[in-house]
């Protein structure tokens, strides 16, 4: 009986030596950690007075920036006008032509023409309906060859019935009639007017020597 007494003696000491022993770790291991993080927190705050010293000083040492000099840009010269030269006031004499020949003109105007330049007048009649004036103004008046010849006379065209004044005049009695007329000598030679280019050629040429035999 004695026996089993002592043994649950020894485990009751077991037990609470266990338990001191725990509560031993369990105490110290607080105490430990407690002491790191108060360790911890006291490196921190001294890091950051030292960061914070650092930052101060470097402001403090820093030179403030410096930017360069806004330097203008260059104007470029204005660019020099030449003087304006005054306009040259003498006229210069262009060339003297030849007064255009034109048809479309008075008869007034086309012996002043003949006048200014000593030619003969070619006087053409025609008249409304008449199929060989058509062709005279077609086929002949546009030839290359008979333009040439008549710019050695003042030419006109009269419509005879437009102005039959100066058909009765002429003394005309049929379509198409054409006229060498010299105003100098009031002389009026008449020749039928041919529709083919040649031939009116022919007939102005034999005309004139009429005129040059009177």
């Amino acid at each position: 009986m004695v026996q089993g007494d002592n043994c649950v003696k020894d485990a009751i000491d077991i037990v609470i030596l266990g338990a001191a022993a725990w509560f031993g770790l369990l105490v110290g291991g607080a105490l430990v950690s407690r002491v790191t993080e108060d360790a911890t927190m006291e490196a921190e705050d001294k890091y950051r007075t030292v960061a914070d010293d650092t930052v101060a000083d470097d402001i403090e040492q820093s030179e403030p920036m410096r930017l360069p000099p806004v330097v203008p840009a260059p104007q470029s010269p204005a660019p020099r006008v030449a003087p304006s030269q005054p306009p040259d006031q003498r006229a210069t004499p262009g060339p003297v032509s030849k007064p255009t020949n034109r048809w479309d003109r008075t008869m007034a105007e086309a012996i002043t023409d003949a006048n200014a330049r000593g030619v003969p007048v070619l006087v053409l009649f025609s008249g409304p309906g008449c199929p060989n004036c058509e062709l005279v103004k077609r086929n002949v008046l546009t030839d290359k060859a008979v333009q040439r010849e008549l710019a050695d006379y003042a030419v006109v065209a009269v419509d005879g019935e437009r102005e039959p004044l100066l058909a009765d005049k002429f003394e005309v009695t049929e379509y198409p009639l054409a006229f060498l007329y010299f105003p100098a000598s009031g002389v009026a030679l008449p020749f039928v007017p041919s529709t083919v280019p040649n031939h009116f050629l022919t007939d102005l040429r034999f005309t004139l020597n009429l005129k040059a035999k009177d």
